[in-house]
């Protein structure tokens, strides 16, 4: 068993990009693979959706212009084409992504967070779902629990409740000198920054898993 932790923000592009060739390392690991969740809020002080674009805030973000931004979509949709992700950023909303984590958190601890992290980044970069939107998160979150299995709102967002957890998480980042995401720690120990190959990350897989066999040998 080789155990990941993946840093990621459901708003970040590369993060979507990262967990599909990750996935796709896995499914192709000859070993079993643990997977843990870490919320990282690339802007924790993100507004909620107040209707600007995505080409907008990249423009803004970066002091380029809109045109500019448009082709660094662009280059990214391509990459996004390849990995069988259909970027729609004329529809992507820009908000606050510290409930949807939350939401993560919550799931996670109910063996859901892959099956809400298909969704709810499909959602975001494909379908132009608001995801600051706790209503949308809750009727997600009702696709995987249990029906008699009652929950709302003030069971998972808040700092108090499952938003604690998304704080510890960017605490933990922080002692790590995390910067940003998506970023891959394997047996707590060995380090991949960004979206790499889906090669790369089957190689660090087979890797780690062969020196962890070797510590256990002698």
């Amino acid at each position: 068993m080789v155990n990941v932790e993946v840093f990621l923000d459901i708003l970040c592009p590369w993060c979507f990009v990262g967990r599909r060739r990750l996935k796709s390392a896995i499914e192709q690991f000859e070993g079993q693979v643990n997977v843990n969740y870490r919320a990282f809020e690339l802007d924790a002080n993100a507004p909620i959706h107040k209707g600007m674009k995505i080409d907008e805030l990249l423009a803004k973000k970066y002091r380029v212009s809109i045109d500019q931004a448009r082709e660094m979509n662009g280059r990214l949709s391509t990459i996004g084409d390849q990995e069988g992700i259909a970027f729609d950023f004329s529809e992507m909303k820009s908000t606050n992504s510290f409930d949807a984590l939350s939401m993560m958190k919550f799931l996670q601890s109910k063996g859901f967070a892959d099956q809400y992290l298909d969704r709810v980044m499909n959602g975001y970069f494909e379908s132009g779902a608001l995801i600051s939107d706790r209503n949308y998160l809750i009727d997600l979150a009702t696709l995987f629990v249990e029906d008699d299995e009652s929950f709302s709102s003030d069971d998972i967002f808040g700092e108090e409740n499952f938003g604690a957890e998304v704080r510890n998480d960017e605490a933990y980042a922080n002692e790590l000198g995390v910067t940003g995401v998506p970023f891959y720690l394997f047996e707590s120990k060995y380090v991949i920054s960004g979206a790499q190959e889906s090669a790369t990350f089957l190689s660090a897989l087979r890797k780690v898993a062969e020196l962890k066999a070797g510590t256990s040998s002698n």
